[in-house]
């Protein structure tokens, strides 16, 4: 009989109600992985649990998956084989509301020799209704025929081998990328790549039966022998139901001259070209990454890291693209901005002169002011193993008016914690009709008296414009048992405590007291 690990919660932000699946009992196969589904919405649909069980004599291996709904009910399982190379899958749905497997290789098992014979796994569909499965069709497209089914993987060697030979014949490498949009049209962006240069890139439009619409082509702006230009997706307009679409375009010169990085919309129905804006000098001194990006019904805002000249960071850019006007709108929020916020800050975003607020996270609300989640981070230097070691203490959380100005900074404290890039865990939006949000942290908090570590869960809530923070001391009978914690519908979090060892496996799911 198993031994029983109880979980105590020692605050009272969680209630006494949970639901529990012991994910060692549901199946005699190895625990791979534990997955959230999310659909077309980006609302939570379930989980699933995937598991790998025995080797086979034709050296595939035997796997089963288990669908359970948003309240850890187990709803149905499927049975399946793959190839000896697979050690797992991720699962998602797709526009079609369709579980797609992604597999999951190990590339050591195939060996340095073999590498280049080695052909990636299909991805497979899984019905979990009928409990059948099936190579999961995408489609392609040819400069030649058009759309066609995908062919199957093939091996690195092989893939060489025939890119070479058209390169050969046509004095180019066709490329083309095929996207399925939620009115289940499909998008196709295609280019010829010739050895230093890309040409005659273009997005072409095709509705559900793939019958063309219409075609546009994106502007190289330098010569063949300059430079060439890659295209990125940007946003399309969902919320507003209007049939748009964003793109940056970053035309490169090889020739050290000014890149010029350009923002397009196309109107999807038609092809036509209703904004190109040059934001070379508003996004080339940011991040590539953002730290958000949110359609509102009236805007699409972007936040970025915002940089000098010099590449230090010095605060964050917003950009409002409004949506019926399609005009743009840059706003700065300067570290030095924030002195008076934030004990011990220069503009440089250093506190004391060693520890830096490094961004985590952000969330924006309906009206466009933004909350960043900063936490003061430093890398440090192990001398005894010669290696970098990531620090980081306090969170600092910055509220922002409509303008983009610094309103409230809240100082959220936790002990300093080693060997963690971050210890922000993950955010979930506690309504969909308002600004209500939380977000969770661990914290290893020293006691006074023992000087032991206790597991400290922290979660923040901001509701009705008001943040609270309060911490949960997560213990186990034994430190053997480890305690990890998942994102989870709305108002709930989920908690997974195992040890391989014990053959000790179990998910909570719990509701938040708000």
């Amino acid at each position: 009989m198993k031994k029983i690990i109880f979980i105590f919660f020692l605050f009272i932000s969680i209630s006494h109600y949970a639901q529990i699946q012991d994910l060692f009992a549901l199946s005699t196969g190895e625990f791979t992985n534990f997955s959230r589904i999310y659909d077309s919405n980006e609302d939570l649909y379930g989980y699933i649990a995937i598991y790998k069980k025995d080797n086979n004599r034709d050296k595939t291996h035997s796997f089963e998956a288990i669908l359970f709904d948003t309240n850890l009910n187990k709803v149905s399982n499927v049975t399946f084989t793959s190839g000896e190379n697979v050690s797992g899958y991720k699962a998602y749905m797709n526009i079609n509301d369709e579980i797609i497997f992604n597999p999951k290789v190990n590339l050591y098992q195939t060996g340095y020799v073999n590498y280049k014979r080695f052909v990636f796994p299909e991805a497979i569909k899984i019905d979990f209704t009928n409990k059948s499965t099936e190579i999961y069709d995408t489609y392609c497209f040819n400069e030649e025929v058009g759309f066609e089914k995908c062919s199957p993987n093939k091996s690195w060697k092989e893939a060489k081998k025939e890119l070479k030979q058209e390169r050969k014949d046509k004095g180019y490498i066709y490329n083309s990328n095929v996207f399925r949009l939620k009115d289940k049209s499909y998008l196709v962006n295609e280019y010829h790549n010739y050895k230093k240069h890309l040409s005659d890139e273009k997005l072409k439009m095709f509705d559900a039966e793939q019958n063309f619409k219409w075609d546009y082509l994106v502007e190289n702006e330098y010569s063949k022998k300059k430079g060439y230009h890659t295209l990125g997706y940007y946003k399309t307009n969902i919320k507003n139901k209007k049939d748009v679409a964003y793109f940056l375009i970053l035309h490169i010169n090889n020739k050290k001259e000014t890149d010029k990085y350009e923002l397009i919309g196309l109107d999807l129905k038609e092809g036509k070209e209703f904004l190109r804006e040059d934001l070379a000098e508003k996004i080339l001194k940011v991040t590539s990454k953002s730290l958000v990006r949110t359609e509102l019904k009236e805007f699409i805002v972007d936040v970025r890291s915002l940089y000098n000249k010099r590449g230090a960071r010095i605060g964050f850019r917003r950009m409002k693209l409004n949506l019926n006007t399609h005009q743009i709108e840059w706003d700065d929020l300067l570290f030095q901005d924030m002195i008076n916020h934030v004990d011990e800050l220069n503009k440089y975003g250093e506190i004391r002169g060693n520890y830096k607020l490094r961004p985590v996270a952000a969330f924006v609300n309906d009206d466009g002011s933004v909350y960043i989640l900063t936490e003061e981070y430093k890398l440090g230097q192990n001398i005894l193993l010669g290696a970098s070691v990531p620090k980081n203490k306090s969170f600092h959380l910055i509220k922002t008016d409509l303008d983009f100005n610094v309103s409230k900074v809240n100082k959220i404290h936790k002990d300093k914690s080693k060997w963690a890039y971050s210890d922000f865990l993950f955010w979930q939006k506690l309504n969909k009709e308002n600004n209500d949000i939380a977000f969770f942290y661990t914290d290893k908090r020293k006691d006074d008296e023992t000087k032991k570590k206790n597991w400290m869960l922290g979660i923040c809530t901001i509701i009705d414009g008001k943040f609270k923070n309060e911490e949960i001391q997560i213990s186990s009978k034994s430190d053997k048992y480890q305690i990890v914690p998942y994102a989870a519908k709305r108002g709930y979090i989920m908690l997974r405590e195992f040890n391989k060892k014990q053959e000790y496996n179990q998910i909570r799911l719990e509701k938040l007291n708000y």
